[in-house]
């Protein structure tokens, strides 16, 4: 069965491993895992960079940056999409077929 791939933005990443985040934390711990096991989640360069930051220097508890990357390189086996100019320009079309 192909199930449809899954975007993670950077709220939901540092959810899950953010034990300070109260309920989000129980949330993204939820979320995390299954797209784990279905081999269904995504995330973009931007989002690993924006969780290194995150993780680092901004939650309550900051981890060593050894630690954030060895979670980094966890990830590296998802799919995960490099951000160029057709990134902006190609959804920026589809909204325009599509208006929410």
């Amino acid at each position: 069965m192909n199930e449809d791939k899954i975007f993670v933005d950077t709220n939901i990443l540092v959810y899950g491993h953010d034990a300070d985040a109260g309920q989000k934390h129980g949330v993204g711990r939820g979320i995390l895992p299954e797209l784990w096991d279905r081999r269904t989640g995504v995330l973009s360069v931007q989002v690993l960079q924006e969780f290194y930051v995150t993780m680092t220097r901004k939650v309550l508890h900051p981890l060593p940056s050894n630690k954030v990357r060895n979670i980094l390189q966890d990830y590296f086996s998802w799919h995960i999409e490099v951000n160029d100019p057709l990134s902006v320009l190609v959804p920026s079309r589809i909204e325009g077929n599509y208006p929410i």
